[in-house]
């Protein structure tokens, strides 16, 4: 009897921001294009890439877990299970653990006077790609065409992805004027690319030509992915 088993626990997490402001401050430009700009930009990035593959001559089984986050506190594989299972972050948001990955831009109590144009603009831009294979293969080989071979192949996978980002850009008090004008810009595009492979091949051995001795074999597989997208842009 041969049995192979392997167990793979993967948790990568991301957390950034981005600010850009002028606060309680007097600006004056003169001139040609003498614009003022006020610009935050994050594009934090996560490519996780996961691998578990298992091979026996009778018995193979193999699990995987995947937890992959941008603007997420981490927290433990326990909850990060229990939140996959129930198909929402409940144990995160609980814990305060949604902390966003974004950008925030502004002008505030500030005196801006410009020739140019007064431009405050935040740009949220998180992309999560993973990509999971956990395949499981099992087949009996005998020494003889008289005795009947068997298989069995067991493969799990478990997979959690979140990204929490948000753009926002504003102007508040003060005096602000632009002879070129005043834009206000909030942009937000996240993203998530998620591939699952999972795969459980049995194969009960084929070259037995005894018709008194039977052979058999046994595939299972079983997939959770939870893939949570949360963000705004406010301008």
């Amino acid at each position: 009897t041969s049995l192979a088993a392997g167990g793979l626990i993967s948790t990568n997490a991301v957390r950034s921001e981005a600010h850009a402001y002028v606060d309680d401050a007097q600006i004056t430009t003169t001139g040609a294009s003498a614009d003022v700009v006020v610009s935050a930009d994050n594009t934090a990035s996560l490519t996780a890439t996961t691998v578990n593959a298992v091979t026996a001559g009778e018995q193979a089984i193999g699990a995987t877990l995947a937890f992959n986050t941008i603007g997420w506190q981490a927290q433990n594989v326990l909850f990060n299970t229990v939140d996959a299972l129930l198909g929402d972050p409940l144990i995160a948001e609980a814990f305060g653990g949604n902390v966003g990955s974004g950008a925030t831009a502004w002008i505030q109590g500030s005196t801006v006077d410009a020739q140019g144009t007064v431009l405050v603009s935040a740009t949220s831009a998180t992309e999560l790609s993973a990509s999971i294979s956990n395949v499981t293969t099992a087949g009996e080989e005998t020494d003889t065409h008289l005795v009947g071979g068997s298989g069995f192949s067991f493969g799990a996978v478990l997979t959690l992805n979140k990204v929490s980002g948000a753009a926002e850009a504003y102007i508040s008090g003060g005096s602000v004027s632009g002879e070129g004008g005043i834009e206000v810009s909030a942009d937000d595009a996240a993203v998530i690319d998620s591939s699952i492979t999972l795969s459980s091949t049995s194969v009960a051995n084929d070259d037995n030509t005894n018709p008194f001795v039977g052979g058999s074999s046994v595939g299972v597989s079983a997939g959770i992915a939870l893939n949570d997208v949360r963000g705004g842009a406010n301008a």
